[in-house]
């Protein structure tokens, strides 16, 4: 009995360690970096060369649906990396996060460690830097030969290293800073030729908008964005479709105010 609540007690431990949410790392060289962008991005997916299996990852967190066809009650709460077959009608957890991801010298990128509470599973998510590129692009799996050897790579623009403006915690302070600007991906005051960060702001009158704008003329004035697919204004890039205007220069005439 006392065995049996041991083997317990460690699943227990192991299952709150890897369920952290740590998305932020300084590698050996000082590189910074911080992959929030990716952990909000949702489910990343993958198929191998074979089309034989897909697979599932969750960058920062373990909320993937991934009941295993032998053993229902590994990750039955939820899996970072997770692989299933429709032709063989079976599902693995890999594994569960283990924090804190390993950053890449020379603004090489990242790499995220799954590993499974049981039967010795393991996969490493490498993220390429791609600057100015896609959140997701780029993406590669592979089926091991081994349980311990899955790996899965993709390109991202928010695995690239930043530098921050130490000691400035807020918009304001950040914003009226020469060099500096505050970025809203991370909410933290970052270098103005940071190019991890998509959207930010670099004047301090525009840290408390909210961007409710109807028009794009007065969105754009306002040091907000434009989303031209929902037609329709916000502070964030990262949930536009179509692509998104932050000059009113550019603004489609109907949406323009006359």
């Amino acid at each position: 009995m006392k065995g049996a609540l041991a083997v317990c007690l460690a699943e227990l431990v192991f299952i709150l360690v890897a369920s952290g949410q740590d998305c932020s790392t300084t590698a050996p060289d000082g590189s910074k970096y911080n992959l929030d962008a990716l952990a909000n991005f949702g489910y990343i997916n993958g198929v191998d060369d074979k089309n034989e299996w897909n697979y599932t990852v969750k960058v920062c967190g373990d909320t993937i649906p991934c009941i295993q066809t032998n053993d229902p009650n590994v990750c039955s709460s939820g899996a970072g990396y997770c692989q299933h077959s429709n032709t063989l009608s079976q599902t693995y957890c890999v594994g569960l996060y283990i924090p804190p991801m390993v950053g890449l010298d020379n603004g090489a990128g990242v790499q995220l460690i799954y590993q499974s509470p049981r039967q010795g599973r393991m996969g490493v998510v490498t993220i390429t830097c791609n600057p100015g590129g896609p959140l997701v692009s780029g993406v590669v799996a592979i089926s091991p030969f081994v349980v311990s050897g899955y790996k899965f790579y993709f390109n991202s623009s928010a695995a690239c290293p930043y530098r921050d403006c130490p000691g400035i915690h807020t918009c304001d302070e950040c914003s009226s800073s020469e060099n500096c600007k505050w970025c809203l991906d991370s909410n933290t005051c970052v270098q103005s030729d940071n190019t991890q960060c998509s959207n930010w702001i670099n004047n301090p009158s525009f840290c408390s908008s909210t961007c409710q704008y109807p028009s794009c003329d007065q969105c754009c004035d306002s040091g907000c964005f434009w989303c031209l697919g929902q037609k329709q204004c916000t502070i964030r890039t990262r949930v536009c479709e179509g692509g998104a205007i932050h000059n009113s220069t550019y603004c489609p005439l109907e949406s323009k105010v006359f």
